[in-house]
C-alpha cells in the first residue's frame, strides 16, 4: 500500500509545483497524467480495503475478512473516497466508456485534455480528460470528480503506513469508542 500512495504522492507534489505556474515544467498532458496516477493508486489502495468481489473466487470469503479488519485498523468507514470506483473504472476502461460517449448524439468542441478554469457558458466543451484549476475538479468523459477529499485520505494514509513501518509492521491499533 505504501508503494502506491508514495506513488500517488509524487504525482500530487508534482502537480503542487506546476499549480497556477505561468511557465510550468508540466505540460497539460503530463499534468493530467499525474492525476491519473493519483486515481490508479488510489484504485489500488482501495482493493485492499474492499477486495474485488469476483463470486468465482474460491477464497472470497478470506478476502473480504482481510477487507474489513484493513478498515477497521485504519478507520475507513463506507463513506470513505477511495471506496468510489466509478472513477477508477473511467479512466481504467476508458476505451470502453470513450466509446459509449462517442455513440450517443452530442454536439460541441471536443477537448481531449485542458487545464484551466471550469467553462462558464457557451458552445458546450465535452472533455476526454480536464482539471478545472478553480474548482479543483478532474473531469473524465462528463463526469466530475473532486479531488482533494481523494488525496487527503491518500496523505492520512501514507502517514499511518510509515507508524506502522517505524513500529513492526505493525497494524494501527482500533481506538476504542
Amino acid at each position: 500500500m505504501l508503494a502506491c500512495i508514495s506513488s500517488a504522492l509524487t504525482s500530487a507534489e508534482a502537480i503542487s509545483r506546476t499549480y497556477g505556474e505561468s511557465e510550468s515544467e508540466l505540460t497539460q498532458e503530463q499534468f493530467l497524467d499525474c492525476f491519473q496516477n493519483i486515481i490508479q493508486q488510489a484504485a489500488a489502495v482501495s482493493r485492499y480495503f474492499w477486495p474485488s468481489a469476483s463470486p468465482k473466487s474460491k477464497h472470497i470469503e478470506l478476502h473480504r475478512r482481510r477487507g474489513a479488519q484493513l478498515r477497521a485498523a485504519f478507520q475507513i468507514n463506507e463513506d470513505n473516497p477511495l471506496k468510489n470506483r466509478t472513477l477508477r473504472n473511467r479512466i481504467e476502461h476508458f476505451d470502453e466508456s470513450l466509446d459509449i460517449f462517442l455513440s450517443q448524439p452530442i454536439a460541441g468542441d471536443f477537448i481531449p485534455a485542458y487545464v484551466g478554469p471550469a467553462p462558464k457558458s457557451g458552445v458546450p466543451s465535452h472533455f476526454f480528460r480536464a482539471f478545472f484549476t478553480d474548482i479543483g475538479v478532474f473531469e473524465v468523459l462528463g463526469e466530475r470528480y473532486a479531488m482533494q477529499p481523494l488525496y487527503d485520505e491518500m496523505s492520512r494514509l501514507h502517514d499511518l503506513l510509515v507508524a506502522c513501518g517505524r513500529d513492526g509492521c505493525r497494524l494501527p491499533r482500533e481506538t476504542e469508542a
